[in-house]
């Protein structure tokens, strides 16, 4: 499926075969053939204590396999500390620290980092980066930052929603490690 001027969104159903608003979606300059290479695979979490109120703080984390040193557990860098800046800044470090050369899947259990990025931005970009109640867009500037990361990729990014807690192994490392990251 074609949204956009030079991008290219593919939707899947969950691997359930269930019906469900969950999809997969691929955002790519290029076309899908393109992508030779193994895949990496990230899992991305944010965590916050106290969300929304004062003397909040968040952490991030990035679980790409046991041992891989590119597993990132960092505490949120700024003065908003929110659980939505926590989810953004753990894709936008996985994708600075994974290679732009091999194709991508970002696993996440965020529907809102996940629609922001790859459903959302579309029409937002379209509309000067208000929303549609007329106000700027939350996050813009990460979200703004993960797309020019995205864009200077050589191969696809695919992202993937993962229920949070929900047994699934990368999700849960990665939720320990953005925890993990508020004490950093």
């Amino acid at each position: 499926m074609y949204y956009g001027d030079d991008y290219y969104y593919y939707y899947y159903e969950t691997a359930s075969g269930e019906e469900s608003s969950d999809y997969d979606y691929r955002r790519s300059r290029r076309p899908s053939n393109n992508q030779l290479g193994t895949p990496q695979v990230v899992y991305t979490d944010g965590a916050c204590i106290n969300n929304g109120r004062a003397g909040s703080c968040a952490g991030v984390g990035a679980y790409f396999g046991d041992g891989d040193v590119r597993n990132i557990s960092e505490r949120l860098k700024g003065p908003v500390q929110t659980n939505q800046r926590a989810e953004l800044t753990a894709i936008k470090r996985a994708l600075e620290v994974c290679s732009r050369r091999r194709p991508l899947t970002v696993h996440t259990d965020s529907k809102y980092a996940m629609n922001a990025i790859t459903v959302w931005s579309v029409k937002w970009q379209n509309n000067g980066w208000v929303n549609c109640r007329g106000f700027p867009v939350a996050n813009q500037d990460l979200i703004k930052a993960i797309l020019a990361l995205i864009d200077d990729r050589y191969k696809d990014t695919i992202f993937s929603y993962v229920p949070a807690h929900s047994g699934s192994e990368g999700n849960d490392m990665a939720d320990t490690l953005a925890y993990n990251g508020i004490w950093a």
